[in-house]
């Protein structure tokens, strides 16, 4: 009720309150996030990052025997399933000895979130947050401050990889509702003076908007321009195809989406500047993130990143599931998580040449509920699709979205350049075809725009059929 409140005087005040009340709550996130022992936290991190492979190997062992040990004894729902399967965490002698513990389903997690929290944590301790519920129903689950703070160092340590430091000026394209949906005129932004923080809304972009947004870059001078995905690249095409210089920040950084290819080099051209990815779930379980060597780290200090196909573990160059045994959040551990995300392997002693001790993946790439499901069997992630990307231009396209509505059949969304929706669709159909096969039916449907999901998010792909 009380957030209602506060949401509902927000949007009726002027933008200059807007500002003022952005600013109050920034400072509140960052004595939450970087208070207390989180430069601790980061020193020893900015350190064990450059262990060898075989001594961060060792340094992750030893935290998951910890844990495993912590969930055994203080977790009831660990304890009831290590006693059904005969698993006993004294036992644990390797990483691979993890695989003998089942695994846990976003299901599991819903149905026992309270037999899930540990009895040697206070209740007064915790905190009660939520994910997005993308895949079905919001998933609560509990951390602590702590929790918090031990993920921003990881955050921190990820930012100094481009030489990003707290304080500098910062430009974010994220899902939080800055701007109120209701206004239709410029600022579509809000500024957080306690970080230096510009925040672009994610849901006025647009043709007609553009202009104002690159303006207020300009302006600006981010040092930094973070966040989703699919709103920096709609900034990044509009920046290319008008040839419009001076936004010049030192990196670009994205989260949230699966990073493509062509997205990649039309961003880096934008902004002539390297893009740095991360991956990682407000679950507190996994954190992977780029190097200025071009290296998908897994942080290994963060937890265990297992990639799946099926039961077995996925060799080096196969795509499977991502399943995470996080050590960050002992308050509400989640053990061999199912993720529903997918990663290209990569050989557990393959190394970096950025020098640093951390595991690699080949590459995110996507939601298994993004997926495409074909008549014949085969699964196609959103990655091999990336041909409606790569010929976008060309095609007069600015925006496109797959459904897969029945096994059979699949709905191409098109925002096109020109609105009087006139449009040869034939050399599009011709690329997909040689990826779906003649057994699948294809219509094109062109659109105003594509709908975001309830944080801002755009999916590509988007399946509609059971799985």
């Amino acid at each position: 009720m009380f957030q209602t409140l506060i949401r509902e005087l927000y949007d009726r005040s002027p933008v200059w309150v807007q500002n003022v009340m952005t600013s109050v709550y920034g400072g509140r996130l960052r004595l939450f996030r970087y208070g207390g022992k989180q430069p601790a936290y980061q020193e020893e991190l900015e350190k064990s990052q450059w262990l060898s492979l075989s001594e961060m190997g060792a340094l992750q062992l030893g935290k998951l025997r910890d844990l495993l040990r912590h969930s055994c004894r203080h977790v009831e729902f660990y304890r009831e399933r290590a006693a059904r399967c005969g698993f006993d965490p004294a036992a644990v002698g390797s990483i691979d000895d993890l695989t003998s513990f089942p695994t846990l389903s976003r299901d599991d997690v819903l149905q026992n979130a309270e037999r899930m929290v540990a009895d040697n944590v206070s209740r007064a301790d915790l905190v009660k947050n939520f994910t997005s519920g993308t895949s079905g129903s919001p998933l609560s689950f509990y951390l602590t401050r702590e929790t918090w703070r031990r993920n921003y160092a990881f955050w921190a340590r990820f930012r100094n990889w481009f030489g990003f430091e707290i304080g500098q000026r910062r430009a974010t394209f994220g899902g939080r509702i800055i701007v109120p949906h209701s206004q239709k005129k410029p600022p579509f932004w809000r500024y957080n003076i306690v970080d230096r923080q510009l925040l672009f809304s994610s849901f006025h972009q647009s043709r007609e908007n553009h202009s104002v947004y690159v303006d207020k870059l300009i302006g600006f001078k981010p040092h930094l321009i973070d966040g989703y995905v699919s709103s920096i690249y709609s900034l990044a095409r509009f920046i290319n195809r008008e040839g419009i210089g001076g936004v010049r920040p030192r990196a670009v950084q994205t989260t949230s989406e699966t990073l493509l290819k062509p997205q990649r080099e039309e961003i880096e051209k934008a902004f002539g500047c390297k893009v740095f990815d991360q991956y990682g779930h407000g679950e507190n379980a996994v954190f992977i993130s780029e190097c200025e060597a071009g290296g998908l780290h897994v942080n290994d200090e963060y937890g265990v990143v297992e990639i799946l196909v099926g039961d077995r573990r996925a060799e080096p160059g196969e795509t499977g599931e991502i399943v995470v045994t996080g050590f960050n959040n002992p308050a509400m551990p989640l053990i061999r998580y199912h993720t529903s995300d997918m990663a290209v392997a990569a050989g557990r002693a393959e190394g970096c040449s950025c020098g640093r001790g951390l595991s690699l993946v080949k590459g995110v790439q996507g939601r298994v509920i993004d997926v495409l499901r074909l008549p014949d069997g085969r699964l196609i992630p959103p990655t091999s699709l990336t041909l409606l990307f790569d010929k976008q231009h060309a095609l007069g396209i600015e925006e496109a979205q797959i459904v897969q509505t029945e096994p059979d059949q699949i709905v191409v969304r098109l925002v096109l350049y020109d609105k009087d929706g006139r449009h040869d669709t034939a050399p599009l159909e011709r690329d997909l075809r040689r990826i779906v096969g003649d057994r699948v039916r294809l219509r094109f449907d062109a659109v105003d725009s594509i709908e975001r999901t309830a944080l801002g998010k755009f999916r590509f792909v988007v399946s509609e059929i059971e799985k």
